[in-house]
């Protein structure tokens, strides 16, 4: 035999494994959905973060673009001249006033002058310093107190160039207005924070840069936004840059790196902040160190130490050069603390459940198993034929009393029903077959039915006919019936269920069904027998509604809106998701209209609410309440627009209203925003000397400040629309309303000079530009322009026009007579040519021999004077060398016989003779090409002697010799550090060697003047440590040869640099020279040789000679 399972343990196992199993669902479950809600509420709140931070970074930089813009547009509308450097000290004074993230502003013109007003916080007080370029290359620095009263002043004599600063080369190469890389500042660093600099090209009409304007914005403002931000117990958001380095972070600590007394900005892998610099490591794994490859937002999650991170990254760039990223960083922790702790919890619960259910389940299957096994044991006796079994007439559980009671009434009946069995069977049939209604008698054993009565094409018919049970009980299996039998059982017989059945025609329809079940003599069921009615058409219409009513509350559950439905006696029968999302508050936490106006409004204010809700209830239309400011669970404020309707009568008969919210705080925050921000642009629109106009994306006008209106001469009334185009000049309206309509299709841009004209009769000429409005989409929502007035550059232009016009007239005349004359002059032409070219040829040596004329009379008086003595001198010196060498040979047994000593100077003095003498012959003969060189200077047809192919580094070491035995005959003392380098493979060149020479000798010569001039000039007491040093260089080049003659003398200065080359110009005392030496040696190099002569000089250091010589 089969084993059986006891009563007790069936009723306490399956009682303690469904607690068990429904309590661990249930938890777990519990944890998923919060798992999930916290990670989508997680999302939600690093998506408004980075939102936020955007936002507000986004306001920092407009504050320094908008500054620029205004400041741009004032200098072109004033037409100021930024020659004068100070002319935007007042504007300045106004801005950094007035904005707390500007740190300074500058400006820089063409010329170098720089002017910067700047303004430091220290312990919450201000000092503003004003810099500026004075005359004599000086540079002034004022400080200031916050009343614009000068404290300090300060004068440093040094050049600042405004040219040379990193912002001014930035917008000038740029041409457009660009950011600067971040920077710390100057000073203490425990104070020093990131600047960044806007810098601005100013432009004049031909498109020649007159400056740039520069804003100083202080990004340590960024910090303290992102520090007060609700980022959880140990969030953090940061602003990064493509190169990894920190722009600010909400740690409060200065993204500024200190190392080696030097500051720079934070790396972000460099921070003290593990979560920031964790998620700076991690990214840079993750994008292989390209942070600039992230173009889009990332979600993006990490572990440290074990433990999940949120991270959220996002771009932000604007079109000027910035490109940032914003990156927030949140631990899976800060959210998941309580889900834990409720896991935790639901365990316990889950623990100490099992233990109550299983002592639960002992007494509760002691007081069932025992009266069912009294029942069962009267049971068997019934079947067995003997219905006089007694029971127990009181048991502890009443459905058990009633069974009992039941079992007692179902012998007794079934007694009864033996008996009158026979007569009401046929009673039975005959009621059957004048009913509509389908009879059945359906056998428990055969699971066969024996019907009568069927429905063809709606009508009933009397017909019998044999069904199976999967038939006759669609919707019931053979275990539900047994249970519906078994329920019957205990309730008397009776069994009543709704079932859907097959006709013999195979129509399928929902019956209500109604019948006994009958048992056998031993009280088993062997048959049931029954009637069923047709409620097909009802089981429809509730399927409908089911449906209806599914429809709508999925509607309402998922609306993107809040929705509330509550009856008018004050229970809230059901809130939404987004009700719950926004406000916190769950169905459990305001079951009553009174929990949520306690909840929502407080104590002082709900009665009211209270009262204005159950009012709804006597509404027969849509009702609009307005709007209402609501207290969420985490105490923020919300502002509402409730709208409620009737929904009819409930079943129970009381009445109910819907009421719906559409959540409109960020709206009338924008509202109020948008107040503040027309406010200052009607502000600043007021002060500025422009015309500022905006329009609709019709171009109907719908704003224009006061200088706008004096210009067109207009109300604004009278403006608005299309209004201003009435004031415009006959002649421009049609060209101006074409080109307007064909900017407002977005044909062309719109920039053009029209006229208005004016109420007295006057003509104003303005100039116009407008452009698009967009918003965050990108899509048009109106226009903005500007116009300024020109009308005095317009008359000026009138009149230039008017006087082009008289001189395009007369030079109409002039080319008429012109043509009158050119038959005259065609064929002078080629003869005024040719002579005009011998007359440039020969004016230039008119213009010498002019300037030289004194020069030829004093070198033939020269030559005339000094030729016969120098003849004498040169004669006599070579007869006296040879009469030396007789005297020497006559009195050479003379001197033999002398002592030795007597004899060793009688040969010195007569060498020493010899040698004077041949110096003598030799500075003739010097002094006779002299004579003959200036008598070439003055007359080019001078005979010169032919050239020659001479190694140049010897013609120029024999003038180096023999202008130092010049200059060390002047003075012993004069001591000077030679320096040569002469190129390798320095080839001969063919030249004039004695002209050459003297060129070579007036330089060096010049030259050692140069150095011994500063040599007596820097001696203090007969000391200097001044070293004069000539350094001489001869290097081959393509066409010839370089030669680099330079000193370290006194220099040359400028204002006589382009004079030293003039006869007789010269700057030495009378007497000690001609001013003919540099001319003679220009002479020499540039019209002897062919060459080039170039001088290079920088006063009191240095003097370079460059000689080019040609290869001949």
């Amino acid at each position: 035999m089969t084993s059986k399972v006891p009563l007790r343990l069936l009723l306490i196992i399956p009682f303690v494994l469904q607690m068990v199993g429904a309590v661990g669902i249930i938890s777990w479950l519990s944890f998923r959905s919060g798992q999930q809600s916290t990670n989508q509420l997680a999302y939600q709140l690093r998506e408004e973060i980075t939102q936020n931070t955007q936002h507000h970074i986004t306001d920092i930089l407009t504050t320094a673009t908008t500054i620029s813009t205004l400041t741009t547009a004032s200098i072109q509308a004033d037409q100021l001249d930024l020659k004068n450097i100070r002319v935007l000290e007042e504007l300045y004074w106004t801005d950094l006033t007035t904005f707390n993230s500007v740190r300074g502003l500058g400006v820089g013109n063409a010329n170098g002058d720089l002017m910067g007003l700047f303004r430091q916080v220290e312990n919450g007080k201000s000092t503003y310093y004003l810099e500026y370029t004075a005359t004599g290359n000086s540079y002034v620095s004022l400080t200031l107190n916050p009343e614009r009263q000068v404290i300090d002043t300060s004068t440093m004599e040094r050049q600042v160039d405004a040219r040379e600063r990193p912002w001014y080369q930035a917008a000038s190469e740029a041409g457009e207005s660009v950011w600067t890389q971040p920077y710390p500042s100057i000073g203490k660093s425990t104070n020093q924070t990131l600047l960044i600099n806007y810098s601005t090209p100013i432009f004049d009409e031909k498109l020649i840069l007159q400056g740039v304007t520069s804003i100083i914005l202080d990004l340590s403002h960024i910090s303290e936004i992102l520090s007060n931000l609700d980022l959880g117990p140990s969030g953090h958001v940061f602003i990064l840059q493509r190169t990894g380095e920190l722009i600010g972070t909400s740690d409060g600590k200065a993204p500024i790196s200190f190392q080696n007394q030097v500051s720079e900005p934070l790396r972000a892998t460099d921070s003290t902040t593990q979560l920031i610099q964790a998620s700076a490591v991690y990214l840079n794994q993750k994008f292989d160190n390209r942070l600039e490859d992230i173009r889009q937002t990332q979600q993006l999650d990490f572990l440290i130490e074990g433990q999940r991170q949120f991270l959220h990254v996002a771009p932000l760039s604007t079109e000027n050069g910035i490109d940032w990223l914003v990156v927030v960083a949140m631990p899976e922790a800060d959210f998941m603390a309580k889900i834990y702790a409720n896991t935790r919890a639901t365990l316990f619960v889950c623990l100490g459940t099992l233990v109550i259910a299983i002592i639960l389940g002992f007494v509760t299957a002691r007081w069932i198993a025992n009266p069912i096994k009294q029942l069962s044991q009267a049971a068997t006796h019934l079947s067995e034929g003997d219905f006089d079994q007694p029971l127990k007439e009181e048991y502890y559980v009443k459905e058990v009393g009633l069974l009992a009671q039941s079992f007692q009434q179902m012998t007794q009946n079934l007694r009864d029903a033996f008996t009158a069995l026979k007569d009401s069977d046929s009673r039975l049939r005959m009621a059957l077959e004048g009913a509509q209604i389908i009879c059945w008698d359906y056998s428990l054993e055969t699971q066969q039915a024996l019907c009568f009565g069927q429905y063809t094409q709606d009508r009933w018919q009397a017909t019998s006919w044999q069904t199976s049970s999967d038939r006759l009980f669609i919707s019931y299996s053979q275990t539900q019936l047994r249970q519906a039998i078994t329920a019957a059982i205990q309730d008397g017989g009776q069994i009543k269920f709704e079932h859907q059945l097959v006709l013999p025609n195979q129509n399928t329809l929902w019956a209500l069904a109604s019948g006994r079940v009958i048992t056998d003599k031993l009280g088993n069921p062997t048959r049931i027998m029954g009637v069923s009615l047709n409620v097909s058409d009802r089981k429809a219409a509730e399927q409908q509604i089911q449906q209806e009513k599914e429809k709508l509350r999925d509607a309402i559950e998922f609306a993107p809106f809040p929705i509330m439905i509550h009856a008018e006696d004050g229970k809230v029968l059901q809130i939404n998701t987004v009700w719950t999302e926004i406000t916190g508050y769950s169905h459990q936490d305001i079951p009553t209209i009174r929990d949520w106006a306690n909840r929502a409004y407080g104590a002082q204010a709900a009665r009211m609410v209270e009262n204005v809700i159950l009012k709804k209830y006597e509404l027969k239309t849509r009702w609009d309440e307005g709007e209402f400011t609501i207290t969420t669970c985490d105490g923020s404020q919300r502002i509402w627009q409730f709208s409620s309707a009737p929904l009819g009568a409930l079943p129970d008969g009381r009445r109910a209203v819907i009421s719906m919210a559409v959540d409109v705080t960020q709206r009338r925050q924008a509202e109020i925003d948008l107040r503040t921000s027309e406010k200052r642009y009607a502000t600043l629109a007021s002060t500025v000397p422009v015309g500022i106009f905006r329009t609709d994306m019709a171009g109907d006008y719908i704003y224009a400040n006061e200088r706008c209106l004096q210009l067109i001469d207009s109300s604004l009334e009278a403006a608005l629309g299309q209004g201003w185009a009435q004031r415009l000049y006959a002649d421009d309206r049609a060209r101006v309303m074409n080109e307007w309509s064909e900017f407002l299709q977005g044909n062309r841009s719109f920039q053009l000079e029209c006229r208005f004209q004016r109420s007295d009769g006057q003509v104003a000429w303005v100039y116009g530009q407008a452009i698009a409005e967009r918003d965050t989409d990108g899509q048009i929502t109106g226009y903005v322009g500007t116009i300024t007035d020109i009308s005095d550059r317009k008359l000026i232009e009138v009149e230039r026009e008017t006087l082009l016009s008289q001189f395009a007239q007369l030079n109409l005349d002039l080319e008429q007579a012109n043509q009158q004359l050119e038959d005259y002059s065609h064929t002078l032409e080629q003869k005024v040519a040719a002579r005009t070219a011998e007359l440039e040829a020969a004016q230039e040596q008119i213009i010498a021999q002019e300037k030289l004329a004194s020069l030829g009379t004093l070198t033939a008086g020269i030559a005339h004077e000094l030729s016969n003595p120098l003849n004498f001198v040169k004669n006599f010196a070579e007869g006296s060398v040879e009469l030396s060498q007789d005297l020497l040979d006559t009195l050479q047994p003379l001197i033999q016989s002398l002592e030795p000593e007597t004899l060793e100077f009688a040969n010195t003095l007569i060498t020493d003779l010899q040698e004077n003498a041949t110096t003598i012959r030799h500075h003739s003969l010097r002094a006779e090409q002299i004579i003959a060189s200036m008598m070439q200077h003055a007359h080019t047809d001078y005979e010169q002697d032919p050239p020659e192919a001479v190694p140049i580094e010897q013609l120029i070491n024999r003038a180096v010799k023999l202008a130092s035995h010049s200059k060390q005959s002047q003075d012993n003392n004069f001591n000077l550090s030679m320096q040569t380098d002469y190129g390798v493979n320095l080839a001969p060149v063919k030249v004039i060697p004695s002209s050459l020479l003297r060129a070579f000798i007036n330089l060096i010569d010049n030259a050692y003047d140069a150095m011994y001039l500063k040599q007596n000039q820097l001696q203090v007491d007969g000391q200097s440590t001044y070293i004069p040093t000539l350094l001489i260089s001869a290097h081959p080049v393509s066409q010839g040869v370089e030669i680099h003659i330079r000193d370290n003398g006194c220099g040359i200065e400028p204002s006589i640099k382009d004079k030293i080359m003039d006869p007789f110009f010269t700057t030495k005392t009378p007497g000690k020279g001609t001013g003919l030496g540099l001319s003679i040696t220009h002479d020499i190099i540039v019209k002897q040789h062919q060459g080039t002569l170039a001088i290079h000089t920088e006063l009191g250091k240095f003097t370079e000679f460059v000689l080019t010589l040609p290869n001949r």
